[in-house]
């Protein structure tokens, strides 16, 4: 299939528009190739979460994982003993890969040609959004291109045309689910230890011009509530001044933290993808907490509340936390609106599913 925005833009409108639940066959044999990223593995695999949810569920009756293969995809004699026996074994329907962007070396070409000549689908998924400036495409990503049958992606717009610049074929829409797999705590409490929270990094670039879009942003936003709430406010996130007392947690550890707060807010750092937003948004629609965000290209006329909930400058935001925080009935109804939504639309189970679904219009 030749890359088309109007089938991205319609793969978008199906997901929404369709409030039903999607079904696939139950005996695919799907191979996952998990990617666990930052210090420790503090970060989780979409990849890994999502089959077994399907596997748990059952919507399939059987898959496999290979870990580690950042470790082993840039040597084909590390590969062949480590992964070719266990592909060849398993004898998958389709293969999904993920967020190759933190491997800095080149694949081997041989390990390339074999994955090209198994003729199923290869499914890459990515979870982040980039620019051709910051978080630029590796090049052993670059390479991966030329064999790789569908790329999904979150947002549209600049995030899908540079895929197509290098050459990604088949760029298909996916959703960031909610994760549930770190809600391993108490959701039936109703304390709240955080009156009004803020999750985000604070990564400037040296030169203004190549910051991402919401950098500068962020540290407005962050003194301005500050500066208005003080100890009300609490920002949780890496790589601020001393001065915002940021709390640095782990990423798998931001839903329990959004869980006991009673309003969250964020601004992404990629504010003008169309469609585009972190797991921060999901993750607090499906814990029943409201959350303030920057607006969201194309989900004007989807996202409940929409215009209650997202802000474009600190003095609307102000009036808009402080209504809320003084109207419990209203408070109530977005936090209960909201968490409907996510379970509606955010689950991975209707995620992955609705992506299947895709991949078989495509090759089955």
């Amino acid at each position: 299939m030749k890359n088309n925005k109007s089938n991205f833009e319609s793969q978008f409108q199906s997901f929404y528009s369709e409030n039903h639940d999607f079904h696939v066959n139950q005996d695919y044999k799907i191979l996952g190739f998990p990617f666990k990223s930052g210090v420790k593995g503090d970060s989780i695999s979409q990849i890994e979460f999502g089959l077994e949810s399907l596997f748990k569920n059952g919507d399939l009756k059987d898959f496999k994982l290979i870990f580690n293969f950042e470790e082993k995809c840039t040597d084909f004699g590390v590969f062949k003993k480590d992964v070719l026996e266990n592909i060849e074994n398993y004898n998958p329907d389709m293969i999904f890969f993920e967020n190759f962007q933190e491997i800095k070396s080149k694949p081997d070409p041989k390990i390339l040609d074999y994955l090209a000549s198994l003729k199923i689908p290869l499914v890459y998924f990515e979870w982040n959004p980039w620019s051709m400036f910051r978080k630029r495409p590796t090049i052993f990503l670059r390479q991966f291109f030329e064999i790789i049958d569908i790329n999904f992606i979150k947002g549209s717009g600049t995030l899908f045309n540079v895929f197509e610049a290098l050459g990604g074929r088949n760029i298909s829409f996916t959703v960031h689910p909610s994760n549930q797999n770190l809600m391993n705590f108490d959701l039936t409490s109703n304390k709240k230890l955080f009156e009004i929270s803020m999750f985000c990094n604070y990564w400037p670039s040296k030169l203004n011009i190549l910051n991402m879009d919401g950098v500068n942003k962020r540290y407005e936003i962050v003194s301005e509530l500050k500066n208005f709430y003080g100890d009300k406010f609490k920002l949780f996130g890496k790589n601020w001044d001393q001065k915002f007392q940021s709390l640095v947690i782990n990423y798998s550890e931001v839903p329990e933290y959004q869980f006991y707060s009673k309003i969250n807010l964020g601004w992404e750092h990629y504010s003008k993808i169309p469609y585009y937003f972190s797991n921060r948004l999901p993750n607090s629609y499906h814990l029943g907490v409201p959350y303030f965000s920057n607006p969201i290209i194309g989900l004007e006329s989807i996202l409940p509340n929409y215009d209650f909930l997202t802000y474009k400058n600190t003095n609307g935001l102000i009036e808009k936390i402080n209504t809320l925080m003084s109207d419990s009935n209203l408070y109530e109804n977005i936090s209960t609106t909201n968490k409907k939504f996510a379970c509606d639309y955010f689950d991975i189970r209707r995620i992955f599913k609705f992506n299947i679904n895709q991949i078989e219009t495509m090759y089955f």
